[in-house]
Parts: C-alpha cells; structure tokens; sequence
C-alpha cells in the first residue's frame, strides 16, 4: 500500500523516479543525497521499504505527511509541530488585526501563500530538469 501512495504522489507532481530523486537531493539538507531511483522504485513496487531518512525526505518532497504514506489516513495535515505552532502564531497575528496585515501593499496571508508556492515550483521545475 505505501508503494502505491508513493506512485500515486510521484504521478500527481508528474514526477519520474530520477525526478522525484533529485526533488529529495533538494530537501535532504545537509547531506544531499537524496533517495535514489533504485530505491524509490524498490519502494513503489513492495520490494523494500523505506528507512526514517528516506521516509523523511519522500514526504517532504512531495509535501504528504508520513502517516498518509505509511496508512494511508490523514492526520497532521503534512507538517511538523514547529511548523504548526508558526502557522498558528501567524493565523493568530492576523486574526488580532482587523484585516489581513499588508506587506508591501499584499495582504500577509496572500504574500505567504505566493512565496510557498514560489519556492514548490522552483524546485519541482529543478526535479524535472534532465540531468
């Protein structure tokens, strides 16, 4: 079942498994090795299974949290209990102001939304790239 999530989050960024290699070269800091296409493929097909560090970095690259991979159920939304309690301060900032804060003429909400979305697409664009 975790290779056929695995398979299924890969496909939905239409990533290869040399793609999504080097999108986990990318996160894996500081090493930057990343999960090789072997291994990945051994994964997807129940041949293997991941360690902590692969696990680890799948599920950064492809933004899902381990507990979808691993069960298939969704839990945490995908993030981290420090990037959680960072959400929660900034939902709890712009809450106390009576509208969305204004950086540079952009509400906060919308400027931190372009630049997530920003730097995924970067390195999704980087992860396509034929080496």
């Amino acid at each position: 079942m975790l290779g056929r999530r695995l398979h299924t989050a890969r496909n939905h960024y239409k990533l290869s498994a040399e793609a999504l290699s080097r999108l986990s070269k990318l996160v894996d800091v500081p090493e930057g090795r990343g999960v090789s296409p072997p291994s990945i493929s051994r994964y997807e097909s129940g041949e293997a299974l991941p360690g902590a560090r692969e696990l680890r970095l799948l599920c950064e690259s492809l933004e899902v949290s381990p507990h979808w991979l691993i069960y298939g159920e969704v839990m945490s939304g995908g993030v981290s209990a420090v990037e959680q309690a960072l959400l929660d301060a900034l939902r709890v900032f712009v809450a106390s102001t009576k509208d969305d804060a204004n950086v540079g003429g952009a509400p906060l909400s919308t400027t931190l939304a372009f630049f997530a979305q920003q730097e995924r697409e970067q390195r999704l664009k980087e992860a396509r790239r034929p080496t």
